[in-house]
């Protein structure tokens, strides 16, 4: 079987088309002092390119900002100050496929934001073990004989008067849930 991503491209493509632009777990639940946007809608770039990331301010603030290679190796960062209702850019690239993540912080906030720089040409770490295809054949198979059993959950400590979250799970192997 000829593959077109590697699982590893495929969960890192998938990773960059379903995220946002957020702001991290244990967010204060006050209102932003800033807002971060990617200048492309997609958030894919080729390697060589600048990709630049806009922060709005909704209120004066100074800030810092860390970019960093697929969210562990640093490779950039600066400090600014943020005045009401103007904005300011951060950018970096990456010359080889991967994630670039941008992390920005004022005070006790802190948005996260990541663009994806060729992320199908991103190869494996590892070699794939002779009897992968063999063992995954076997573990769908497996996993076809599960009923589905969506289970959708509120959580209340996550959420607030702005944002609703939920916990997804799905029957899996075992009588566990995923």
């Amino acid at each position: 079987m000829k593959r077109i991503l590697s699982p590893r491209a495929f969960g890192i493509v998938l990773a960059v088309l379903f995220a946002s632009v957020q702001p991290a777990v244990g967010q204060p639940k006050e209102a932003p002092s800033f807002k971060m946007s990617c200048e492309k809608a997609d958030a894919l770039y080729h390697v060589g390119e600048s990709a630049k990331f806009k922060i709005d301010a909704l209120e004066d603030v100074e800030f810092c900002w860390v970019a960093s290679k697929d969210g562990f190796t640093p490779i950039d960062k600066g400090t600014g100050k943020l005045t009401k209702g103007k904005s300011s850019e951060v950018s970096g690239k990456l010359d080889a496929p991967g994630l670039l993540q941008i992390r920005v912080t004022a005070g006790k906030e802190q948005h996260i934001a990541a663009v994806g720089f060729d992320p199908t040409r991103i190869e494996p770490t590892a070699k794939m073990p002779k009897d992968f295809d063999i063992f995954w054949d076997a573990g769908k198979e497996e996993l076809a004989k599960v009923p589905i059993d969506v289970k959708l959950e509120h959580v209340a400590k996550l959420s607030d008067d702005r944002v609703d979250c939920f916990k997804i799970s799905l029957s899996n192997m075992e009588g566990k849930r995923v």
